[in-house]
């Protein structure tokens, strides 16, 4: 399994070209708060913060900047990112390598 912040940065790198993996995680928040989630203040602030990006690209870029580890005010939220299902089979497997060549 990847680390967090690995995966994080790759689907940071992909989400400027793929700006879909928003919505996407946007349905994961409503399922999670909807099945009684654990951290639902975090859930809730990815999804604002979600929201913002799709209607502006310096919201994307806020949100870029909390993926990539740039933002150390809201690094918690790594521990909950709410990207689970949007990158490929490739990509998550580029992950797993990237996070066992660090170690």
């Amino acid at each position: 399994m990847p680390d967090t912040l690995t995966y994080a940065q790759l689907v940071a790198q992909a989400l400027p070209h793929r700006p879909e993996m928003l919505a996407v995680a946007r349905q994961n928040i409503a399922r999670w708060l909807a099945s009684g989630g654990h951290s639902p203040a975090q859930l809730h602030a990815w999804d604002e913060l979600l929201a913002q990006a799709e209607l502006s690209p310096s919201s994307l870029d806020a949100v870029i900047a909390i993926l990539e580890g740039r933002d150390e005010a809201r690094s918690r939220l790594l521990e909950f990112q709410p990207f689970a299902g949007v990158l490929s089979r490739e990509a998550r497997r580029k992950a797993v390598d990237l996070c066992t060549w660090r170690h």
